[in-house]
């Protein structure tokens, strides 16, 4: 590991060479997007957790620590953050409970059979004659039946939604996005810890700590999953509390040493423009 960071060190400051302070993401995309190194790094790493360890070494080196310095930080100090971010509130469609979700409903007039009894000849098929003879039933041509007027196939559309099979929502409902973040260092967990004490539903400003001059650099943005839940909004404010006051801010959902994630929980990721960790 020690000999591969280096190199991947020497080839994102011999790519570019300006001074500047180089931040994970950017260590991450530039390791990735160089062919030649990006198959060295498939060839010598066993699962994608090594590559998360090896980006934070070399951004830890860049910083100036030593190898065991960085190695060791990268081995221990690490965390994996979930989060749930407070999103957008609308009224959304919901399945109609009349019909379940399927847009039609049985005939009232024929049961759901779609057919019904020939009034003409009771069902009978046949009609008396004035020989008193049994004809064939000229309106269901000797069937008995007759094809119902008022369905198609005994099924009407559902008067409640109108054949859609949803109908919008009576109380407005909260999309909550999920985040996956990585980070480094006990003072970044301390501050998250702090400012979930100071709220009764553990509600932080997650930017304002991630996005600190002095943290931003080693925090990492795994991946965001849009509309990963809604939740109706009398539900939402018994957990969340109100919503005009926490809109846009995050509950924590999981902060844990990066160690004890499984090493599934990641994946390299084409995106057509870049690879990233995700």
């Amino acid at each position: 590991m020690e000999k591969l960071s280096q190199l991947v060190k020497k080839l994102i400051t011999k790519i570019d060479s300006n001074d500047k302070q180089y931040s994970i993401s950017f260590i991450v995309d530039r390791s990735l997007r160089i062919p030649a190194l990006r198959s060295l790094l498939i060839n010598e790493l066993s699962d994608v957790k090594e590559y998360i360890e090896l980006f934070y070494i070399v951004y830890f080196l860049l910083k100036g620590d030593s190898y065991e310095v960085a190695e060791f930080k990268s081995k221990n100090d690490l965390y994996y953050l979930s989060l749930e971010e407070i999103s957008d509130s609308d009224y959304i469609d919901i399945e109609c409970e009349d019909c379940y979700g399927d847009g039609s409903m049985d005939c009232g007039e024929c049961d759901g059979e779609g057919t019904e009894v020939c009034h003409e000849c009771d069902g009978e098929g046949k009609v008396d004659s004035e020989d008193d003879s049994d004809n064939e039933c000229d309106w269901c041509y000797g069937v008995g039946e007759l094809e119902c007027n008022y369905c198609d196939h005994g099924k009407i559309d559902c008067d409640y939604c109108e054949g859609d099979g949803y109908v919008q929502s009576e109380n407005e409902f909260v999309d909550l996005n999920t985040e996956f973040w990585i980070y480094y260092g006990e003072d970044i967990n301390r501050e998250i810890n702090d400012e979930m004490a100071k709220n009764d539903y553990e509600i932080i400003d997650i930017y304002d700590i991630l996005d600190n001059a002095k943290n931003r650099g080693s925090v990492y943005l795994v991946r965001t999953e849009n509309q990963s839940n809604q939740i109706e909004m009398d539900d939402f404010i018994d957990s969340y509390g109100d919503y005009d006051e926490v809109k846009g801010k995050h509950k924590v959902t999981g902060n844990h040493q990066l160690n004890d994630v499984p090493y599934n929980s990641f994946r390299i990721v084409n995106t057509g423009k870049s690879y990233k960790i995700g």
